[in-house]
């Protein structure tokens, strides 16, 4: 059985398709830590997933995209859109340290204002924290899909830094994507997240 993604309105053939399936194997596949065997790599997987599974559900509001004005021409700047609508859902785990992991999925406009699709695994921990807030440093592995990256048919793969503000269970996560494929990147997202 082939279970499929819809990816948008396409005036030429309908509605794109893309394999969830192969989707959620390349998050899982971002996701494995370093083991030394493949049935303790598997347990490690198995593990994380349970816990993160078990975690809070996570609503995710893209909130602004910065280009980085010393790699983008002005011409280019105004056009580009730096207000992501969007929407995602994630699970995801925090402890009394605030130390935080999760897995997301997200929706939202790109830079050129087409759809762009994020998955993946996210992981913080704590810098500073005190009553009701914290910060918090870590990092992102995440899959992406963009109409300006051959039509949506090509994954596009990166572990970008992550930087995490919060105050009670709202977060404001702080994403940079370096430069990707010589022509993207060199983007700072910001993304609200929301626990419940």
């Amino acid at each position: 059985m082939r279970f499929l993604l819809k990816l948008g309105h396409d005036n030429s053939s309908g509605m794109r398709e893309f394999p969830l399936a192969i989707l959620f194997t390349l998050i899982m596949l971002m996701a494995v830590p370093v083991a030394c065997s493949a049935q303790s790599i598997w347990d490690d997987v198995q593990t994380e997933w349970d816990e993160i599974h078990a975690g809070n559900s996570e609503l995710y509001l893209p909130l602004h995209t910065w280009h980085n004005r010393s790699t983008y021409t002005p011409q280019q700047i105004a056009n580009f859109n730096e207000n992501p609508w969007g929407i995602g859902y994630g699970k995801g785990i925090q402890d009394e340290r605030h130390n935080w992991r999760g897995l997301f999925v997200m929706a939202f406009q790109d830079s050129h204002s087409q759809t762009e699709w994020m998955s993946g695994y996210a992981r913080t921990w704590s810098l500073a924290y005190g009553e009701g807030w914290h910060l918090g440093g870590g990092y992102a592995a995440v899959v992406s899909l963009r109409e300006d990256v051959h039509d949506y048919r090509l994954p596009i793969l990166v572990v970008t830094p992550l930087l995490s503000v919060g105050v009670g269970r709202f977060t404001v996560l702080l994403n940079y994507v370096p430069r990707v494929l010589g022509a993207h990147g060199d983007v700072a997202f910001f993304v609200g997240r929301m626990s419940f």
